[in-house]
């Protein structure tokens, strides 16, 4: 499929340069000669990796011309106009390529780096923008990507880029901006090696290098062209490849109205015959025993967690310590009570608007100046807000950890809020909810909690706000609500990575043991009840064009804290929450009108919001979700009660994979969070495990029976045209029509 895929991709590029050349008018003035022939070296390489290259190869170039292109599309089409530039760079293993990786963070790799500072800070014309430099067995591509804002000439953003990286391949980075980036790519290296597997994890950097290189150990080079990097060598480097004469290719993607694409109706599919092997192509006598099947795993790891340490700062913070040397990282969660629950309906988003500028900018450092001071350290620092909680975070490497917890300190204590962020970050949040709005499963996301919970609920407000409640934030209402939520006195301060009891609270007393709350702060209420709808609920958003429809059917399940929650969490794996589920099975496996269905509860201390979500065919929207209707039906009744075999397996599932579920420092603070915020105790990895596994059919056959089908909102999110008769001929429940902020349209 991949060498496929190659083919056409090489055939379009190639065509695409030719007729550059020959009828540039016919692709618009973005296209200039270098452009054109960078489209065909491009196709050239392409249809090199279709018919003769390497399957990994091809693979590699697909995936990242893929993530480019689709990345784009869905940015022009979500509001956004999305500019993209791209050269061809050196193969894999080439020793330039880790020097213009370091160059793509100076240029637009770091939250203040040129062209941060240029395009979003200063002259304010894209909503955001990034570098990177990518590399595979044949070439690479170093690529600029931009979000322009609404309104801007895309010209005056090209022009911009131009003259800052005019200036970095004349000039060159500073040594500042090359210790920087050293240093940050190094940390993120160190971090990555933590887990097996994954992107970037162990089994990558061991199998990349011996595929493309045929040393495992090659990475070792990789670094050491890192630590080696100077200004002279990083500015000849990218003049090699970036420079005069050096072509590019722009791609620029507007937004508009969404294209129909004419889709061939759904089948029942042929058996696959596979053709006979090419005659060029020979094989090698196998000396692997296949008689057996195949090889089945007899033993497993033991589940393994942390001891945890406490310790109570002078402030009345709590700190919960698991102790983890396998790298030099050292992660903290600091919890704070209470998060979007405790906005009013008229501040919705407040909570994590105001939690998202606590780093932008604190103490005696501005929003650039704060981030360069991240970046010398190679430390991480952030905050969020969820329904429950208010959260700041921070990973630092262990050689800087003090220097690290005190921008902390200054992060959580005195965030400056400076009324030019404000605006900067407002313009970022509001352009990402009017994304939001063009997305189906953010379309969902957004309305689904205020039908499900009702207006006025704890919950029942979008995450991020809305456009107006977002542009009536003040400075005033965002410095209020830091004080009153972010408060020490009923904190708790998860602490993960390579230190001890012993070093951490010192350090910790020192940046926050004198930190009061002043003035009246924030109580959490009891999260209210929320009373189910008599009868099923049908809720339509249009989204023409559309050539598949969104399904999400959903309703209140009991809070995290419920005692039962193990055993409806299994009864959820069983109907949707694994890819061997029921409604999967069902959809994809059986009907293939659906590329997978899932069904899930997100974790909360009131109701929790349980949903099933399916993206489906749009000629098969209807019977889709009469599928939905008659698994959720069957199950919930005990028409169709749980297997001992179907438990077994999704046991198996949750049980076998939780000794590789906490191999890093990040996962295992989760769950110290998570237990903390839910009244758990320390052991309850453990005590988890022992419940699914001693959980009876019967058990979740009575867990299976807090949904109620006859309770089920549903949103679906597609073409009216094509979903609106066929949905109201199912008699679900009432029908009604909404906007993408959940409002009635009339009609």
């Amino acid at each position: 499929m991949a060498k496929t895929v190659c083919k056409i991709l090489g055939v379009v590029f190639v065509l695409v340069g030719l007729i550059g050349f020959v009828k540039p008018d016919l692709l618009g003035a973005h296209l200039t000669g270098a452009h054109n022939a960078v489209h065909i070296v491009s196709g050239a390489i392409a249809l090199y990796l279709g018919f003769a290259g390497s399957l990994s190869a091809a693979k590699t170039f697909c995936l990242v011309f893929g993530v480019v292109y689709l990345a784009l599309g869905i940015l022009g089409m979500a509001l956004g106009t999305g500019s993209d530039r791209m050269w061809n760079i050196a193969e894999y293993g080439n020793p330039d390529v880790e020097r213009l990786q370091l160059l793509a963070r100076v240029l637009g790799g770091a939250k203040s780096s040129r062209l941060d500072q240029r395009l979003v800070h200063r002259d304010k014309l894209v909503d955001n923008i990034s570098a990177a430099a990518f590399t595979a067995q044949l070439g690479g591509n170093f690529m600029v990507m931009a979000t322009v804002k609404q309104g801007v000439d895309v010209a005056k953003v090209e022009q911009a880029i131009d003259e800052e990286l005019d200036r970095l391949l004349k000039e060159g980075p500073t040594t500042e901006e090359l210790e920087r980036a050293r240093t940050g790519i190094q940390a993120g290296w160190v971090r990555g090696v933590e887990r097996i597997g994954g992107f970037g994890g162990k089994a990558d950097a061991l199998a990349e290098c011996a595929v493309y290189s045929g040393d495992p150990g090659c990475f070792r080079d990789s670094l050491k062209t890192f630590d080696e990097a100077t200004v002279a060598n990083v500015r000849a480097t990218a003049n090699t490849w970036l420079g005069a004469g050096k072509g590019s290719h722009t791609l620029v993607v507007n937004p508009g109205k969404r294209m129909e694409i004419a889709e061939d109706p759904a089948v029942t599919p042929q058996p696959f015959a596979p053709p006979a092997p090419e005659a060029r192509y020979t094989t090698t006598p196998s000396t692997v025993d296949r008689s057996g099947g195949v090889p089945v795993t007899k033993s497993f790891p033991d589940l393994k967690f942390p001891q945890i340490q406490r310790a109570t700062l002078s402030n009345g913070t709590t700190v919960v310590l698991a102790q983890r040397n396998e790298i030099p990282v050292v992660q903290l969660s600091y919890q704070f009570p209470g998060g979007a629950s405790l906005a009013p309906a008229a501040q919705a988003g407040i909570a994590g608007f105001a939690a998202g500028m606590l780093d932008e900018g604190a103490g005696e450092l501005d929003a650039l100046a704060f981030a360069d001071r991240a970046d010398a350290l190679g430390a991480r620092l952030g905050a969020s807000a969820d329904n429950d909680t208010s959260s700041a975070s921070l990973s630092a490497l262990k050689q800087h950890l003090e220097p690290s917890l005190g921008l902390f300190a200054d992060m959580l204590r005195r965030p400056r809020f400076d009324a030019p962020d404000i605006e900067r970050v407002r313009g970022q949040w509001i352009a990402g909810i009017k994304q939001e709005k063009a997305q189906p499963a953010a379309i969902a996301a957004r309305v689904l909690p205020g039908l499900v919970y009702g207006a006025g609920h704890a919950y029942a407000q979008p995450a991020t706000g809305t456009e107006a409640s977002v542009a009536a934030l003040t400075r005033e209402d965002l410095v209020a609500f830091h004080a009153a939520n972010f408060r020490p006195e009923r904190a708790n301060l998860v602490v993960v990575g390579d230190t001890t009891l012993a070093e951490i609270v010192p350090l910790l007393e020192k940046h926050f043991g004198d930190w009061k709350g002043s003035g009246a702060g924030a109580k959490p209420a009891p999260v209210a009840a929320v009373k189910a709808p008599a009868r099923p609920r049908v809720f339509l958003i249009d989204q023409p064009g559309a050539v598949q429809a969104n399904i999400f059917a959903a309703q209140l399940a009991p809070s995290s804290t419920a005692p039962t929650t193990v055993a409806f969490d299994m009864a959820n794996m069983v109907l949707g929450g694994d890819f061997t589920s029921r409604l999967n099975m069902n959809l994809r496996e059986d009907k293939h009108w659906s590329y997978g269905a899932r069904s899930g509860a997100s974790g909360a201390l009131g109701p929790r919001l349980w949903r099933v979500s399916a993206p489906v065919q749009i000629d098969k929207t209807a019977e889709s979700m009469a599928e939905i209707q008659r698994e959720l039906v069957e199950f919930t009744s005990g028409k169709r009660v749980t297997k001992p075999d179907e438990l077994s397996a999704m046991k198996k599932i949750q049980t076998l994979s939780l000794p590789g579920a906490y191999e890093t420092a990040s996962a295992v603070l989760g769950t110290l969070e998570s237990n903390l915020l839910y009244g758990r105790p320390d052991d309850y990895v453990f005590l988890r495990k022992a419940q699914i596994e001693g959980l009876t059919p019967a058990q979740v056959d009575a867990a299976a029976k807090t949904l109620d089908p006859n309770a089920i909102t549903w949103v679906v999110v597609g073409d009216l045209g094509k979903i609106e008769q066929p949905v109201r001929a199912l008699k679900l429940g009432e029908v009604v029509v909404l906007d993408a902020d959940g409002k009635p349209v009339a009609r």
